[in-house]
């Protein structure tokens, strides 16, 4: 509310929107719309200079308050911040070179490249999951760390 009437106040009132009869605010770098064409589709209109009508403060409250006693609308321009749109080119047919292929899956080894650890107390023993790890192309390390990509455990642990 504060911004509204600080831009009333300093650039004068604003007319409402021209297509719905909505109420336009300052938005980023131009005025917007606020009202609805239709039940169910909100106004698009925006403008960076819109009409505005000199402000004028009601004599009830120059009285009451001293900081508008000595106000008078001066008619000026707000300047905006120009909003320079880059053009960006697309190529339309792909780069042949560069053709994405699918990562190779070794069914027979489902754990190749991948850093298998265990935690807690288990059902089987440490070697016998260290040579199933192994047997399916995976690597077994006794430690924890950053390397590791899954861990054993029970539901208790």
């Amino acid at each position: 509310l504060f911004e509204a009437v600080a831009d009333c106040m300093a650039f004068g009132g604003l007319e409402h929107c021209p297509e719905c009869g909505g109420l336009l605010i300052f938005s980023h770098d131009c005025y917007r719309c606020t009202g609805d064409v239709t039940e169910w589709t909100k106004c698009t209109y925006t403008i960076r200079t819109p009409t505005r009508k000199p402000f004028d403060i009601p004599d009830d409250i120059k009285t009451e308050y001293d900081a508008f006693k000595s106000y008078k609308y001066k008619k000026r321009d707000r300047i905006l911040a120009q909003v320079i749109e880059k053009q960006v080119s697309i190529a339309k047919t792909p780069d042949v070179s560069r053709v994405i292929q699918e990562p190779t899956y070794d069914s027979a080894l489902p754990l190749s490249g991948y850093v298998v650890s265990s935690a807690g107390r288990l059902s089987s023993s440490v070697a016998t999951i260290q040579k199933e790890v192994e047997r399916l192309g995976g690597t077994y390390s006794s430690k924890i760390d950053d390397n590791v990509g899954i861990v054993i455990s029970s539901k208790g642990n």
